[in-house]
């Protein structure tokens, strides 16, 4: 009999929504740009993939933070991991800017996206042709050089990353 009578009160409630609506002077919900979660652009995921941290400083003191950031443009950067790295602080800054923008090619362009071979403009003024196997694997050569993908497709907002065992030389 007890359960007779809670069938009607449970079917009520269900109608009613159930759920408390919250008082009239409750903060309402935090829209400004602090509350929002950030963009996730080129330049923050090379900001925070563990095998870059040699390369985020780098593409501060080549002055392409800025670039990596901009989300009016898309981008596919073939980043080099902190190992392929080996000797660029060294390089002049003017020398270290060229050998970045060979690495950057203003389109976006993921893995599946390059079959066989495709030869690509870089933002330095040169090419990189990409070569992908049979086997899915990617790579780009330029300058003689080639380096492997890694990480492929690493997304963002403004592009791609694919993360690349070779410092590629300048056109």
């Amino acid at each position: 009999m007890t359960r007779l009578l809670l069938l009607p009160l449970v079917l009520l409630l269900a109608a009613c929504g159930g759920g408390e609506k919250p008082p009239a002077d409750a903060p309402a919900a935090d829209t400004t740009a602090a509350a929002l979660p950030a963009l996730t652009t080129v330049a923050t995921v090379v900001e925070t993939q563990p095998e870059l941290t040699r390369l985020r400083a780098l593409v501060e003191r080549a002055g392409l933070g800025a670039t990596l950031a901009d989300t009016s443009r898309a981008f596919t950067l073939f980043a080099p991991s902190d190992a392929a790295l080996d000797g660029a602080e060294a390089l002049p800054d003017v020398a270290l800017r060229a050998r970045l923008q060979a690495h950057l090619v203003p389109a976006r362009i993921f893995s599946t996206d390059a079959l066989g071979e495709m030869t690509v403009e870089t933002a330095g003024d040169g090419e990189v042709t990409l070569v992908a196997s049979d086997d899915g694997a990617l790579s780009v050569r330029a300058g003689g050089q080639t380096a492997r993908v890694t990480t492929p497709d690493l997304d963002a907002e403004n592009g791609v990353v694919h993360v690349v065992d070779t410092f590629l030389p300048a056109p």
